[in-house]
């Protein structure tokens, strides 16, 4: 078990959360590749768990919020902020791919590329936030592939901390809301329209 989990104590700290069984640790990160991990299952079940318990937290956050946004706003903030993108782009953000077992090199060089594209993206905005983004770009972003394998392993390690925490909700939202905080305030000052309904 120790050799599987060596340098999860750094991640550890990066998220401040300590986990009492490390099994729920390595099973968040282990790919369904990743054969040398007879230990555990694969991430998927604590993935679904960890889907669930993500969309209802951020959920419950914008319906709280003293802004008193109107149904088609909430409907809009919760699809901006629970997919894929956002998750796999905060995972990366938090070193998330550091740890992440697998046995595919095809997934590692999506996730590579995706690294890359996330770093040059940060450091475009550092430079000058007010910089109108070229067309150029905004093509550029839409052909990235993002790693869902890095959305999912967001997910998973939420249901991970939750199981960990013997259910807590409040413990999960105490790791996970500093993360998403930037986006949520983001968004919520400048709501972004979804296309697949409409406001009344």
């Amino acid at each position: 078990m120790n050799h599987l989990i060596s340098g999860f104590e750094n991640f550890e700290k990066k998220i401040n959360y300590r986990f009492k069984n490390k099994a729920y640790l390595l099973q968040a990160f282990t790919h369904a590749s990743y054969h040398y991990n007879t230990i555990t299952d694969c991430y998927q079940r604590l993935e679904f768990l960890g889907d669930a318990i993500l969309d209802y937290l951020i959920t419950k956050h914008l319906y709280e919020d003293p802004r008193q946004h109107s149904p088609g706003v909430l409907t809009d903030l919760r699809s901006a902020l629970v997919n894929n993108t956002i998750f796999a782009s905060l995972a990366v953000k938090y070193d998330y791919h550091k740890y992440f077992k697998a046995v595919s090199p095809e997934l590692f060089h999506v996730i590579d590329d995706f690294v890359q594209f996330q770093l040059e993206k940060n450091e475009m905005q550092g430079m000058d936030s007010e910089l109108r983004r070229s067309e150029e770009d905004e093509e550029k972003e839409e052909d990235i592939e993002v790693p869902k394998a890095m959305g999912d392993i967001f997910e998973s390690l939420a249901g991970a901390i939750y199981m960990d925490s013997g259910m807590s909700l409040e413990t999960v939202w105490q790791v996970y809301y500093p993360m998403m905080r930037p986006l949520i305030e983001k968004f919520s000052a400048n709501v972004p329209r979804s296309h697949h309904h409409h406001h009344h």
